[in-house]
């Protein structure tokens, strides 16, 4: 008989096929099973809880219908100390079918210090994948899903489950996030945490789907970089997605720039305005404008669709300061006005990592935060990198930063390309980058880490149904330069994104390929080919 004493509790996230049921096995005993039950004491039906004996070696978890076992995991589990004597009485939540492989996850290392002060960020805990099911009103989720095209929102509940705690949270918000990311068919999210509740301090939150990304990786890699160049951004981490019933995926979870954030990395109390730049609109490109910092005597000239004013702030006084900003950089005044170390730094990455959705390529993708010191430019939406482009590669990876494309069609760039002190300084932090952190030797140990944490949740995700529908993969417009949509325009190559569009509509790249091989399309090579090729061509052209 087993004493209390020798008993600890078992907790497992499971999605598991309905009339079956789940149980613990201890030391390898399956003559001997131990069943689990619902968790009593949460909303998630995902939850399974329950006591077993304390294991001497090791425990892994089955799936069982009418009493046969259906599924077992592929490997067993070990408590860390575990041992006859062990006072521990109970176990992390697992997650079934994923036995960690790794219990440490290289980082990259901190390059430059933080230009803002930085807190402690609980809610990416390096090595976990925490897990988040949304429940609600499966209409209501139809209805997002369907009409994807609008801007809908609706109340969901929303369990977080991490490897040491619970969260649960009711009258969330919930609303498909992104422009272009709503024409696939692995959909991305918004989250908004009712007022007053908080997630490890955040209240607005991203589910990225990364569905144009087969490596999984560059969101992760690009946001680490960001962090580790001392520039203010969110952090990354992934998640597994649930909704009601439905296992819906693996996702990147990163935060939104919002009041409660601007207040934490910029330590104002009163926030003041961010504006967003989003590149091209169909009424900007009729207008003959784009979000790329140049001056308009015109006020009306910047709302067009090509910016927007993500917060408003105090003092609002909507473009006035935007176009007071840009004609400082006519002026040659600008560097009175902003914190020219973020642009510097931003641009240098932009380069060294191969952001091709960003400022000088396409206008798009970044902030800029009018803080009491100075415009801060923040970098964001950062899947196009490491080697996913609508860009030439050849011409991404020639070396010389002055080349890159669109450095010289953008204002700011041109500016600092144009300007001897600030173009060395520039290329001072580009060959610093191509060394010391986009560079295969400091960048190889957290890809391959990084690569066994998600290996499996990875092939998770490609079997599961979508919630939408792939409309880049059913376009099969052949773009020629006479007849280019309003917001293709220089340096976007239209035959890189005609073959852009084919590998979505094909599918056929797989994870591995995508991180270490050399894929077969011009809008793609692997994360570690792009990162070397950077590397080598940046310090080969500096040591000459």
């Amino acid at each position: 008989m087993t004493s209390n004493n020798d008993l600890r509790s078992y907790s497992v996230v499971a999605h598991i096929p309905d009339n079956s049921t789940i149980a613990v096995v201890i030391d390898n005993d399956e003559h001997h099973l131990h069943p689990l039950r619902h968790a009593s004491n949460v909303n998630t039906h995902l939850l399974y809880t329950g006591e077993a004996p304390r294991p001497t070696n090791c425990y892994s978890y089955v799936i069982m219908k009418d009493g046969i076992i259906t599924q077992r995991e592929p490997s067993t589990r070990s408590i860390s100390g575990t041992s006859s004597s062990s006072t521990t009485t109970t176990t992390t939540y697992d997650f079934f079918d994923r036995v960690p492989k790794i219990e440490h996850v290289a980082q990259l290392p901190r390059l430059y210090g933080p230009l803002f002060k930085e807190k402690p960020n609980e809610l990416h805990k390096p090595g976990q994948i925490a897990t988040l099911h949304l429940t609600g009103n499966q209409d209501d989720f139809d209805t997002l899903h369907k009409r994807y095209q609008e801007q809908i929102k609706i109340e969901v509940s929303m369990s977080y489950i991490g490897a040491n705690d619970i969260m649960e949270f009711d009258s969330v918000q919930l609303k498909l996030s992104g422009r272009a990311s709503r024409w696939m068919s692995k959909l991305s999210y918004g989250v908004k945490l009712p007022k007053g509740a908080r997630l490890y301090g955040h209240r607005h939150l991203k589910l990225r789907a990364l569905a144009t990304d087969p490596s999984y990786l560059r969101e992760y890699l690009s946001y680490k970089s960001i962090k580790a160049s001392g520039l203010p951004c969110s952090d990354f981490s992934f998640v597994r997605v649930f909704i009601n019933n439905q296992a819906i995926g693996l996702f990147g979870l990163i935060e939104v720039y919002k009041k409660p954030w601007l207040k934490d990395v910029f330590g104002d109390n009163k926030v003041n305005i961010l504006y967003q730049g989003l590149g091209y609109s169909k009424e900007s490109n009729d207008h003959n404008q784009c979000a790329d910092l140049k001056y308009n005597p015109d006020l009306e000239s910047y709302n067009h669709d090509q910016y927007k004013i993500k917060v408003a702030g105090k003092n609002d006084d909507g473009y006035q300061s935007l176009q007071s900003f840009t004609k400082t950089i006519v002026d040659g005044t600008w560097m009175d006005h902003a914190n020219v170390e973020s642009f510097l730094r931003s641009y240098a990455l932009e380069i060294v990592a191969g952001f091709s959705d960003a400022y000088m390529s396409m206008a798009d993708n970044y902030f800029v935060y009018k803080h009491k010191d100075g415009f801060v430019h923040i970098m964001s939406d950062v899947d196009m990198t490491f080697g996913q482009t609508t860009l030439r590669l050849e011409k991404m990876l020639t070396g010389d930063y002055r080349q890159y494309p669109g450095i010289d069609i953008r204002p700011m760039s041109k500016y600092i390309l144009d300007n001897a002190d600030l173009s060395n300084q520039l290329q001072q932090k580009v060959n610093e980058m191509a060394s010391q952190l986009v560079n295969p030797e400091i960048m190889r140990p957290v890809i391959d880490d990084v690569y066994r944490l998600i290996e499996q949740d990875v092939a998770w995700d490609k079997q599961l149904p979508r919630m939408g529908q792939n409309h880049i993969a059913t376009n099969t417009t052949t773009y020629d330069r006479d007849n280019l949509p309003f917001w293709v325009h220089p340096p976007i190559e239209p035959d890189v994104l005609d073959d852009f569009n084919v590998r979505m509509r094909n599918d056929d790249v797989g994870f591995y390929d995508a991180v270490y091989g050399k894929p077969p399309y011009t809008s793609l090579t692997g994360v570690l080919d792009y990162i070397t090729k950077s590397s080598n061509a940046i310090l080969t052209r500096n040591s000459t």
